[in-house]
């Protein structure tokens, strides 16, 4: 099925719920992209933190979508999001530069990783 576009340009859906709802994220033009929530045929812009792009990787059956933003421009830190009720959250690091939600279930707890200053990976787990 396709889903549309925010610019005409690509999209990518990475999970959908059991009401139908995906998520990813959709170019707006070549240097900027943003995470949706794609539901009954809305393509709905998620925003980003604060930088240039946002990718939705998961989304509940509350419409919660998780998934990773840069929150300042160019600046190579990354952050793990969630979203829910029109607002994008930050959900910020264990340390690290590098963040990322990869999994939300149906409590709203989220899953994910973050790289820690000395290299070594940690996992990221909000309730």
């Amino acid at each position: 099925m396709n889903l549309g576009t925010f610019s005409g340009d690509e999209s990518f859906s990475y999970d959908v719920n059991e009401l139908g709802q995906v998520a990813g994220y959709s170019y707006l033009n070549p240097m900027e992209y943003h995470a949706f929530l794609w539901d009954d045929g809305i393509m709905r812009d998620l925003g980003t933190l604060g930088g240039t792009y946002s990718i939705g990787l998961d989304v509940n059956d509350l419409g919660q979508v998780v998934g990773h933003s840069e929150p300042n421009p160019n600046s190579g830190v990354i952050h793990a999001f969630i979203w829910e009720g029109g607002v994008m959250t930050d959900l910020g690091s264990l340390g690290g530069d590098v963040v990322a939600a990869h999994g939300i279930n149906g409590l709203g707890q989220v899953a994910g990783y973050s790289r820690l200053v000395s290299g070594e990976n940690a996992r990221l787990h909000v309730e």
